[in-house]
């Protein structure tokens, strides 16, 4: 009973998710760091990453695609991703974030319905990223900080270590359309432009929860030279933004990208693997 106590205390005290088994990250004591990778074993749960994956699937292709669009994603598997100090540093930026947007004139979040239609539309995920929270019982999505559900591709071996050690900016491209960031797409099959596959021929996207505060919109053609990639970094580290909303959809029938550079505004909740067919 004393042990159920303190997992509450902590639970509350760190503003824990409800669906997380701390007693299973705390284990038996002889490590230092309460991580965990786990399974997910519901086939309705794993049911709502595949309608997610068909629902923000796009036909469009862009030039960093370097194979054939596939057919259809099919999901074979999921993890959930519980890390307690990743998801600790998470909070305390997405709290700065809020109490910024909160403190504007009027407030900077939640954007609204017109705006979202001015800027291409409602965010693709949003939807069903919303049943996912509630079926793991984890927080609900933040509006006072504009927080989302994001796609984010990678590699096999790599989404393990970005899921124990979260997004580190400092292997970000300076070279990158929007500059040094960490890049997220609302689409999956803007992501699936950036994985590699694994021996099973299963690809890994991280879904990841990203908080966006106050966007710095960005609709022009080539704003690696207008506005350019340091002011695009600068605004969102030193000056009143906190994300860029690149939105090639308007500028090139393509995808929109949310890119933050503050690897404290991303947390990988979930690593889900898919097969091309």
């Amino acid at each position: 009973r004393e042990f159920e106590k303190a997992i509450a205390g902590l639970r509350a005290q760190a503003n824990l998710p409800p669906g997380w088994d701390l007693e299973r990250l705390l284990g038996d004591g002889t490590s230092d760091k309460m991580y965990g990778l786990i399974p997910v074993e519901s086939g309705d749960k794993i049911a709502l990453f595949q309608q997610l994956l068909d629902e923000t699937r796009r036909s469009k292709v862009t030039r960093d695609r370097k194979e054939a669009l596939a057919g259809h994603f099919e999901v074979t598997r999921v993890q959930e991703v519980q890390n307690f100090d990743t998801y600790q540093s998470y909070l305390k930026r997405r709290e700065v974030v809020a109490k910024s947007c909160q403190g504007s004139s009027p407030p900077d979040a939640p954007i609204g319905d017109d705006q979202w239609t001015s800027w291409s539309g409602p965010v693709l995920t949003h939807p069903t990223a919303q049943k996912i929270t509630r079926a793991f019982k984890l927080d609900e999505l933040h509006a006072q900080s504009n927080e989302f559900l994001f796609f984010h591709g990678t590699k096999p071996t790599v989404e393990a270590s970005i899921a124990e050690k979260n997004f580190d900016i400092s292997y970000a491209s300076k070279q990158g359309l929007f500059g040094a960031g960490l890049y997220f797409a609302e689409a999956c099959t803007k992501s699936d432009e950036y994985v590699q596959c694994n021996s099973d021929q299963e690809y890994p996207l991280l879904l990841v929860r990203v908080t966006i505060g106050k966007p710095y919109y960005l609709s022009n053609d080539k704003p690696w030279e207008d506005p350019g990639r340091r002011q695009m970094e600068d605004s969102c580290k030193n000056g009143t933004y906190h994300s860029v909303l690149g939105d090639r959809i308007k500028c090139r029938g393509t995808y929109r990208e949310f890119i933050v550079y503050d690897n404290d505004q991303a947390y990988p909740h979930f690593i889900v693997w898919y097969k091309r067919k």
